[in-house]
């Protein structure tokens, strides 16, 4: 199992190209130590979709589980979540049910087969050594400093957008076209749109 959040992220981005299938839309991947990461391909749901039932799944572990699991501490969570119906509280014992235990298929290849799948192997193993990716923890500030200090005028996404567009600003001397994504799914047909502009200069 992963310790380290870059160990998560690259086994949950490729693998070592062989012990994980991403033949689906949406992977998560639960290591034996409890962490999890989810793989999303994007085209059938915008990414608010896997993150509220995510942020879902945690509420239910944090409730549910022994004290100290979860992501989060008790002062996250608003006491009444549990009364109004967003999670309930269950039995976890009395409450499994019985999963068959999952069984290894064995294929017959032909040597063309197999020399290609070594050739295969070799062009993935090529393409994770080229692949960097890192996590940085940020624990300077976050939601609650960015409301404190700003006040409920400047959301934490306003905050962080404007924070690129200076950043970009201040390393490349001009501003740069945002991006943003508003959801839409609440209206019919709708999925999500695109907000450009940050303030009239862009």
């Amino acid at each position: 199992s992963p310790e380290s959040k870059n160990s998560v992220l690259q086994l949950g981005a490729h693998g070592n190209g062989q012990q994980i299938w991403f033949d689906k839309c949406l992977t998560h991947v639960v290591f034996e130590n409890g962490k999890m990461i989810s793989n999303l391909e994007h085209s059938h749901a915008d990414a608010v979709v896997p993150a509220r039932y995510l942020v879902y799944m945690d509420l239910f572990t944090h409730i549910n589980a022994e004290k100290g699991v979860g992501f989060r501490d008790d002062k996250d969570y608003p006491g009444d979540v549990i009364g109004m119906g967003y999670i309930t509280k269950v039995d976890l014992q009395n409450n499994v049910g019985e999963v068959e235990a999952p069984w290894r298929l064995n294929f017959e290849l032909e040597a063309d087969v197999e020399n290609r799948l070594v050739e295969a192997k070799e062009e993935m193993q090529q393409l994770i050594n080229d692949h960097i990716i890192s996590c940085l923890d940020f624990p300077d500030f976050g939601a609650r400093s960015i409301v404190k200090n700003c006040g409920k005028e400047v959301s934490t996404d306003s905050f962080m957008q404007m924070s690129l567009a200076l950043a970009y600003y201040r390393d490349q001397g001009c501003v740069a076209s945002g991006y943003e994504t508003a959801s839409t799914r609440g209206f019919f047909h709708g999925r999500t749109e695109t907000i450009r502009p940050q303030s009239i200069y862009t």
